[in-house]
């Protein structure tokens, strides 16, 4: 993974990375968590793997009696431990997520959000096969990746746009690009100039299948259309843009 590149989006967190907590308009995710982490429990443990300045973390820790969390930069790393330094059941480790060998056992709960995006499958291969060792057999794993479904269908709300008004100035707030050939067939879009892997719901399944999960629910976290267009127009509603959340169980 390109530690480098964490290191300099760090620097400005929030205006570089997405905020799919806050940008939920259903809390739909929010919603998926808790209801795990209650399950789990206060005697449970849970995993944030790429925790970034940590989000998620107070949501886990409300929950959860043991939380562990990940990131691959350092920058994010000191950021999350200053805004969740009062979370006292929770620990906050430096790590790349696709070569480290999991330091703190099998956890009940692991939390994965917008890290599987890489353009490289070996990289993304290594993180899933992290997760799976990472989740107790009968464990929880909670994933959030951008939608290739979701990708296709606002570029098909923009061309609608402009047919409804051809002389329209359409912004992009994401901008898909480099699409074509190799990338396409493998779910790699642009966005701006960040080449970054959209998942089929279809592809999800299999994929976890193959690593000893057993899919129980496939959700969207839906997103205002502002996130795709910088002025969308009125009638411009549902359905609404999307990440996939997907909800699975590790086999025993």
């Amino acid at each position: 993974m390109d530690k480098k590149y964490w290191e300099k989006v760090a620097r400005d967190y929030d205006g570089e990375i997405f905020d799919s907590l806050a940008s939920d308009r259903n809390g739909t995710i929010l919603g998926h968590l808790e209801r795990i982490g209650k399950r789990v429990g206060k005697k449970g443990t849970a995993c944030d793997f790429g925790c970034g300045v940590g989000k998620y973390l107070p949501a886990l820790a409300r929950n959860v009696g043991v939380v562990h969390a990940t990131d691959l930069s350092d920058e994010c790393v000191r950021q999350a431990r200053a805004a969740c330094g009062h979370l006292k059941n929770v620990t906050i480790h430096q790590g790349d997520l696709s070569v480290l060998t999991h330091t703190v056992g099998q956890v009940d709960f692991v939390l994965c959000t917008n890290v599987l995006i890489m353009p490289s499958e070996k990289m993304r291969a290594g993180i899933l096969k992290r997760l799976a060792a990472a989740v107790k057999p009968g464990g929880s794993l909670l994933l959030l990746v951008p939608a290739m479904e979701s990708a296709l269908y606002a570029h098909a709300r923009r061309a609608e746009w402009l047919q409804r008004s051809p002389k329209a100035r359409v912004i992009a707030s994401t901008t898909y690009t480099g699409v074509g050939g190799k990338d396409l067939f493998n779910g790699i879009l642009g966005i701006g100039k960040v080449r970054t892997k959209h998942w089929l719901k279809e592809e999800l399944v299999s994929v976890l299948g193959v690593k000893g999960f057993v899919v129980e629910a496939v959700d969207k976290a839906e997103y205002d259309w502002k996130t795709e267009f910088h002025t969308p127009p009125r009638w411009m509603r549902d359905p609404y843009p999307w990440d996939w959340i997907v909800v699975a169980r590790r086999l025993p």
